[in-house]
């Protein structure tokens, strides 16, 4: 594989290579071996990634939301939804499908609950929201799923807009709302190749990044965003390592006062 060029006749990256080792394992493991039953072991288990460098952690800055926002509004005018969606991922920190995948009953005595079976670590995780935010998610829900009502939104923004909506699906999906935020962020990078690269898991990276720059403890933050502390910092928090390390060994090594 890491010997076969591409399509853009280059060969691929070691952690092209990596990422997709580690995503066939996961995929073995979780659906063919334990869910689905239909084979005994995982062929990927024991085939070693090629070694890589560590890569720097992005997530979504404010300076990039600010921009992006900017963008939507050009786009769909003063339709409140995207910004809404987004704020509740970048500050809940969880993953995009099961933000998408949210019922009405799981907004409930403020707070938005993931149930077990929706989460990546099979746990129940319960979000405490600020007031203002449960309030507009309260005023926002459907009868079924929390997010229903962007397609009444959409529309209306679409028409405003003037561009085509009569071929929007009504019925509500969260696969379609997953793969229709995805294509937001993938035209939005489009229309400004020259920026830095913005991505949906970008936003949980930030929830990540800030709880970090608080003070939080990783374990602590783990629990929290419903995320293995060894994952969290080594794929989710963006940090300055070398500041960290004059930190350690100052504070091992206080220095004395002159006498």
């Amino acid at each position: 594989m890491m010997t076969t060029k591409t399509r853009r006749k280059t060969l691929p990256s070691a952690h092209y290579v990596t990422s997709l080792i580690c995503g066939l394992s996961s995929l073995w493991q979780k659906w063919f071996v334990e869910d689905l039953k239909i084979v005994a072991g995982n062929p990927w288990e024991e085939v070693s990634p090629p070694k890589t460098d560590k890569l720097p952690v992005k997530y979504a800055t404010d300076e990039m939301i600010a921009h992006f926002y900017e963008w939507i509004a050009e786009r769909f005018g003063i339709w409140p939804f995207p910004k809404l969606f987004l704020s509740v991922k970048a500050y809940s920190g969880c993953r995009l499908m099961n933000l998408c995948g949210l019922k009405a009953g799981q907004l409930r005595n403020g707070r938005i609950v993931f149930p077990a079976d929706l989460t990546k670590g099979r746990k129940e995780r319960a979000v405490p929201l600020p007031d203002d935010v449960f309030a507009s998610l309260d005023a926002f829900k459907g009868k079924v799923w929390l997010w229903e009502g962007y397609l009444t939104g959409l529309k209306v923004a679409l028409d405003e807009k003037g561009f085509p909506s009569h071929q929007l699906n009504p019925v509500f999906s969260p696969q379609r709302l997953y793969y229709w935020v995805e294509t937001l962020f993938s035209d939005y990078r489009k229309a400004f190749k020259d920026r830095p690269v913005l991505t949906t898991h970008m936003f949980r990276r930030r929830a990540f990044t800030m709880a970090w720059e608080a003070g939080i403890d990783a374990r602590r933050a783990s629990i929290a965003y419903g995320c293995n502390a060894d994952t969290l910092m080594q794929h989710y928090v963006s940090l300055d390592e070398q500041a960290v390390t004059d930190d350690v060994f100052a504070k091992m090594n206080p220095k004395k006062p002159p006498e």
